[in-house]
């Protein structure tokens, strides 16, 4: 259960997923530990175990530093590497598929699979990283200024 303090901020993702332009959302501190997540990343992002292959392993070592050598669901390994490495991944593997990157800036990133299926979108903030998804009928174009503005309400503090 996340905690009553971090609850403040999600206020108007709450609207968005009640009113469906959302899927889920989640944040994670600065490390890649999940604060809370809701609707569908609520399994993607609390989920532990480990993985065989050689992309989750190289993951997990480039980001064993930064966690402190924390076991981290894939979905967070590859969250925390879009900020904290300087050899970002070119696609997300999140929610059963693969996400393709579109957009990158420092603080911000936006993907959408195969026939814009799901969409996804993950912002680097002073609480953690932001991240939510959002399936058709929806559209990153769409999305995308809605979760900026509430970005900037939580820049803001």
């Amino acid at each position: 259960m996340p905690h009553e303090a971090a609850l403040a901020w999600d206020a108007p993702l709450q609207q968005l997923l009640v009113s469906r332009v959302l899927d889920g959302y989640g944040l994670l501190d600065h490390t890649g530990k999940c604060l809370a997540s809701f609707g569908s990343l609520s399994t993607e992002l609390w989920c532990g175990g480990s993985s065989n292959s050689s992309s989750d392993q190289e993951l997990v070592a480039a980001t064993a530093a930064a966690t402190g050598g924390e076991d981290l669901p894939p979905a967070a390994r590859q969250l925390l590497m879009l900020f904290n490495s300087t050899a970002t991944p070119d696609h997300l593997d999140i929610c059963g598929q693969q996400a393709i990157i579109v957009q990158q800036s420092d603080s911000s990133v936006y993907a959408v699979s195969r026939g814009k299926q799901l969409g996804l979108t993950a912002h680097y903030l002073p609480a953690g990283i932001l991240v939510a998804v959002f399936s058709k009928p929806q559209l990153l174009q769409t999305v995308a200024p809605q979760l900026e503005a509430a970005c900037d309400r939580l820049r803001q503090g």
